[in-house]
């Protein structure tokens, strides 16, 4: 599994970064973002507005998006609010015309990845896409990774989740039998049968597992408790006395 500072550094050249979306009015921009970018062996895409982004750019699109920052009809902060609401993230570079402070910084705290000011250099363009290209594609790989984790998770039992949730929470066998009311071996072959299916092959490893999925708070050095999720007991279907 890629780490995301892996996946950022990792070289990344124009013709294979993925599709860099331009959304702008070339019929008034002396300066053109795609052309620049063209010129640079870049796929690039261009949109004369969200709507023709929209409708070009499926989801989970490989890419990222260059837009004027608030030009009517292709507004980076419109694009911004859009992908928010519709719970969808990709790189997002602004361009402006310069000195608007206020909307580059509204911009940024939207989640926009960078801004660029006019008129801008063509190599800086370059070093900033491209850090935006390496950034999704970290990200994708980043969910990649994390909808294996929750697969995963999916197909324990409601007993191993429960095992899951107080290992992670660094118990022993023994403290969780008897947290659980149940045998020790019992709890040994839940653990035996959680690795298996969670695809570790320690401790260590699970935890690295499912903390890249539910990170555990710490404070005052100790664990707060289970992993979110994961530490609610399991109906108890057997019949009284039973230490399975």
């Amino acid at each position: 599994m890629m780490g995301l500072e892996t996946a950022l550094e990792a070289p990344l050249e124009p013709h294979q970064a993925g599709t860099v979306f331009v959304i702008e009015d070339r019929s008034v921009r002396c300066e053109s973002a795609s052309s620049a970018l063209q010129d640079q062996g870049f796929s690039v895409q261009p949109c004369k507005s969200l709507d023709g982004f929209f409708e070009t750019a499926g989801a989970g699109h490989d890419g990222c998006v260059i837009v004027e920052g608030l030009t009517p009809g292709m507004s980076g902060l419109a694009l911004l609010q859009n992908l928010a609401v519709h719970n969808r993230w990709m790189p997002v570079i602004i361009l402006t015309d310069g000195g608007d402070v206020e909307m580059a910084v509204t911009a940024i705290k939207m989640g926009a990845t960078d801004v660029i000011a006019r008129p801008f250099n063509p190599q800086s363009l370059v070093n900033k896409v491209l850090a935006a290209l390496r950034k999704g594609r970290a990200h994708r790989e980043s969910e990649i990774a994390v909808n294996t984790i929750n697969e995963r998770i999916g197909r324990l039992t409601p007993r191993e989740r429960e095992v899951m949730g107080l290992v992670v929470s660094g118990l022993s066998n023994k403290s969780i039998a008897r947290q659980l009311g149940i045998a020790y071996r019992t709890v040994e072959v839940h653990r035996a049968h959680l690795m298996e299916k969670m695809r570790v092959r320690s401790s260590a490893d699970l935890i690295r597992t499912v903390l890249a999925v539910k990170p555990i708070s710490r404070s005052g050095g100790e664990w707060q408790g289970p992993v979110i999720g994961l530490n609610e007991r399991a109906p108890d279907l057997k019949p009284a006395g039973s230490r399975v």
